[in-house]
């Protein structure tokens, strides 16, 4: 049983020197020369339903005036987003910024806020679907050639999508503050149990370095619970 604890805490220290850098460096490559960056031509979006059903968009759209252009030439289009470090995503209900975590997710509190933010994004499409089949109904009752009648029915499409995005962001932030109180009540529960873990995370560092178990830490923290190896292999 130590053993397995030895191995667990010495390979998520290997995991935590990666992530505070403390690896040897790779060498920088000579990067390309810079070519001048031409406009980008604002995205048209694809036709058909919503993802799932058949239509997707590549790209964001340019503002307002550009989502409701697409809404007057179909209810079903979808708009792209996109992040820095994951690039595009087709569509926007499926969109999530990155993030990245290093620290050791001994309660499952990360895992569990993004799985709830998974859930996040059906509902997401699922509303954009009520969108379409509102603002398609919308148009049907038009008079043939009534352009006014179709962008008063893309206007509230637009509308309605602001709707669906903005419960999207209220439901992740509603996970993101249930994975900060999962945290918050992980670290209060490891503080009781290890309260020297501060001083165990030095030695956990300083017994690697020496290749040495982490175990032997026990020895200078007597009547500490065997537990905290684990717990504080990250401060």
């Amino acid at each position: 049983m130590i053993r397995t604890r030895v191995t667990l805490a010495m390979v998520v220290l290997v995991a935590s020197l990666a992530c505070t850098g403390e690896t040897t460096p790779e060498p920088t490559p000579t990067p390309a020369p810079v070519a001048s960056p031409e406009p980008t031509p604002a995205p048209s979006p694809d036709r058909g339903k919503h993802k799932g059903k058949g239509g997707k968009r590549q790209g964001r759209p340019g503002g307002t005036q550009d989502v409701i252009a697409a809404y007057v030439a179909d209810c079903a289009a979808v708009f792209g987003a996109e992040d820095p470090e994951l690039g595009p995503s087709d569509d926007e209900c499926e969109f999530r910024p990155f993030d990245q975590s290093c620290a050791p997710d001994f309660q499952g509190c990360h895992d569990a806020g993004e799985s709830c933010k998974d859930r996040c994004q059906p509902r997401c499409q699922n509303c954009q679907d009520h969108c379409r089949q509102t603002c398609d109904l919308c148009k049907s009752r038009c008079e043939a050639g009534d352009k006014a009648c179709v962008r008063a029915c893309a206007e509230k499409r637009a509308g309605c999508r602001d709707d669906c995005l903005g419960e999207k962001s209220g439901c992740e932030g509603r996970c993101d503050t249930t994975e900060h109180t999962c945290w918050e009540d992980a670290y209060a529960e490891r503080s009781s149990l290890c309260p020297h873990c501060t001083d165990l995370f030095d030695c956990n560092q300083r017994m690697y370095k020496a290749g040495r178990p982490a175990t032997d830490c026990l020895a200078e923290f007597p009547g500490t619970d065997p537990r905290c190896i684990d717990l504080c292999v990250s401060e």
